[in-house]
């Protein structure tokens, strides 16, 4: 049966329009159609890209294009990246502005090729954005930092792991570092804690009188209510030698967070209401310490105490093998 010239027409528009919907072209400025090389996603999105921008940032890249091309003005580089990988990548190659990467998954590419196509200075400005991530996925960034050998940025994920309780979590991105590296987290992770809590065991500390002079003007310290019961711990004395006294209901708090402080010695975790439940129903039974037990006692976490604690943990160091 022959075809009319109008089907063999419709035919060859169908045929252009089936060719179009396999690739299309990347916007700005990777549509310039003056570039001579062309780099094809894995999802067909061409790149019209220039060959010494290239060349300069990858080395991968520079042997690839001595290589013979063929007769054709663009030479088309099929590439098993996305095109979402593809854009920010060459971003990082081009003068122009690099978007802030919002999902970890596609950061963790983006460094992948970095690594793949030899760009260790794309890399060192990509792993940057892994700090935006680091508060809610920290042990996820430690592993990706020591991956990368980003000694800054794990230090940093680190001490955000304080946080959380490491012990039977796991992330994927665990399997890119060793068991070494892992160790030296926990270790770390369980040094900051007993140093942490220490400072909630008046009998314990390097300085006998420290947390007694950071109190002086709080009402656990000044209340002479006879009737609100006292503790004295063993070690606590003023610098005049005297021994030295603090409320009951002060200790009640510091019991309370002793325990969250050696798990997970971080700050923010110190001040929920929950664990100063038991000192505030004490501390309302004595008329001298109930108008001010609150406002006092908050002062004395969100300041001196959160410094301590802030000091005491810088002091401990990460040990990395890298």
């Amino acid at each position: 049966m022959l075809s009319s010239d109008n089907d063999s027409h419709d035919q060859s528009t169908t045929s252009s329009d089936s060719e179009s919907l396999k690739h299309r072209t990347a916007t700005a400025p990777f549509d310039d159609s003056n570039a001579e090389i062309i780099l094809r996603s894995s999802d067909n999105v061409d790149f019209h890209v220039h060959r010494l921008i290239l060349s300069l940032a990858s080395p991968v890249f520079e042997t690839m294009f001595t290589l013979p091309q063929g007769n054709t003005d663009s030479p088309l580089v099929q590439m098993s990246e996305d095109s979402s990988t593809v854009d920010i990548l060459l971003r990082y190659c081009y003068p122009t502005d690099v978007p802030e990467i919002s999902d970890l998954g596609l950061l963790k590419k983006v460094m992948e090729a970095a690594m793949k196509f030899d760009m260790p200075d794309i890399l060192k400005q990509a792993r940057k954005q892994l700090l935006n991530f680091v508060e809610k996925e920290p042990l996820s960034i430690f592993a990706l930092a020591a991956h990368y050998k980003w000694r800054e940025g794990a230090k940093r994920a680190a001490k955000e792991c304080l946080a959380f309780n490491l012990i039977g979590t796991h992330v994927d991105e665990l399997n890119l570092i060793s068991a070494s590296n892992y160790h030296r987290l926990l270790e770390y992770h369980q040094r900051c804690g007993r140093a942490a809590s220490k400072l909630t065991l008046l009998n314990e500390m390097g300085n006998a009188d420290q947390l007694y002079s950071l109190s002086t003007r709080n009402c656990w310290i000044f209340c002479n209510n006879e009737k609100c019961p006292s503790r004295h711990v063993s070690g606590l004395k003023a610098s005049d030698g005297k021994n030295r006294y603090m409320k009951e209901w002060f200790f009640l708090y510091l019991d309370a967070v002793r325990n969250i402080l050696k798990d997970r010695p971080a700050v923010k975790l110190i001040t929920p209401m929950a664990l100063r439940v038991a000192a505030m129903k004490k501390a309302g039974e004595c008329y001298v310490c109930r108008p001010r037990a609150a406002f006092d006692l908050d002062s004395f976490i969100i300041g001196p105490f959160s410094e301590e604690i802030e000091k005491a943990i810088d002091k401990i160091q990460l040990e990395l093998e890298f």
